[in-house]
């Protein structure tokens, strides 16, 4: 499984937990704009996607999840 996490720079980065030792984490669920807009899998990787009208989203389910959780997944960007 992929987690998203926010880091203090604002930056996303992909952690990859394999097993049962997965940590808590919240669940960004939400209807994304038109297929450009959305942050993908790979504009996380390549940094690309901070343009994106998606990104806002992804970036406010940051800051909130790390008021109680280091870590947060979303869809289309951690499968």
């Amino acid at each position: 499984m992929r987690l998203l996490e926010l880091n203090s720079h604002g930056n996303f980065s992909l952690t990859e937990f394999v097993g049962d030792d997965i940590p808590r984490y919240a669940i960004l669920s939400h209807t994304w704009c038109a297929d450009s807009d959305g942050v993908t899998f790979r504009d996380l990787v390549e940094s690309t996607g901070s343009g994106k009208a998606g990104y806002d989203k992804l970036w406010l389910c940051g800051k909130r999840a790390k008021d109680d959780l280091r870590y947060f997944w979303v869809d289309t960007c951690c499968i």
